[in-house]
C-alpha cells in the first residue's frame, strides 16, 4: 500500500484566510434563509443560498466582491506582517 503524503501541520498562529464573496453573502443571509425555510437542512439551506447567489446580477453581488478583495488584502498583509 501506497503511504500518503503528509499533511501540512497547521500554524495556530496564522490568519485566518480571506473569505470569498458568496461565503460572505451566506453568513450575513443564512439566518433570512433558515427563516423562509424553517424545516429546511443544512444541506438544503446551502443549496438554496447557492441558487440565489447564482441568480443575482453583477451589480448585487458587488458589494460583497469588495467586501471579498478587502478580506483579501487583509490576509496578505497579515500573512506578509507573519513572515516578517
Amino acid at each position: 500500500p501506497e503511504k500518503r503524503p503528509q499533511k501540512k501541520k497547521k500554524d495556530k498562529d496564522a490568519p485566518k484566510r480571506g473569505m470569498s464573496a458568496y461565503m460572505l453573502w451566506m453568513n450575513a443571509n443564512r439566518p433570512r434563509l433558515k427563516e423562509e425555510h424553517p424545516d429546511a437542512k443544512v444541506t438544503d439551506i446551502g443549496r438554496i443560498a447557492g441558487a440565489k447567489w447564482k441568480e443575482m446580477d453583477a451589480e448585487a453581488k458587488a458589494p460583497w466582491d469588495a467586501r471579498a478583495k478587502a478580506d483579501k488584502q487583509r490576509y496578505e498583509a497579515e500573512m506578509k506582517a507573519l513572515e516578517a
